[in-house]
């Protein structure tokens, strides 16, 4: 049992300063969520989601926004990986060009479309990362 006094935390092992306790917190939650996540990857892997994986994917082509304007290095990357899935799987990729208001124009279309992985973002940094923060929508 552990009770609080003055900045220390007396547990089993005697007082524990404050700073020790909340590192080692810390770092059982940093071990719970990889072991939360190694968990459901060993599951994925064994055959837990074999009916998903089981289903032909892409059965349709599938559409890639790039939230940016054509010929720049997000489009240029966007269409590099998009040939390679297309070679990769069979199936057309092919990239939508939404650019406007910094990514977010393209970032909600595809946050609007229907969720059957048939629309993908391929952002950057300020559309995936700092967008979210800045802005309300």
């Amino acid at each position: 049992m552990m009770t609080h006094a003055k900045g220390f935390i007396f547990a089993a092992g005697g007082p524990v300063a404050r700073q020790d306790a909340m590192r080692a917190l810390h770092v059982e939650r940093l071990f719970a969520w990889r072991l939360a996540w190694l968990c459901l990857l060993l599951w994925s892997l064994s055959g837990g989601a074999s009916s998903a994986l089981a289903q032909t994917y892409p059965a349709k082509p599938v559409k890639i926004v790039v939230p940016f304007p054509p010929g720049g290095p997000t489009d240029i990357v966007g269409r590099m990986v998009a040939s390679k899935l297309t070679d990769a799987f069979g199936q057309q990729f092919v990239v939508e060009n939404r650019a406007g208001a910094g990514g977010t124009v393209g970032s909600e279309a595809v946050s609007q479309a229907a969720p059957d992985g048939y629309t993908l973002l391929y952002g950057s940094t300020s559309t995936l990362a700092m967008a979210p923060g800045l802005y309300r929508k």
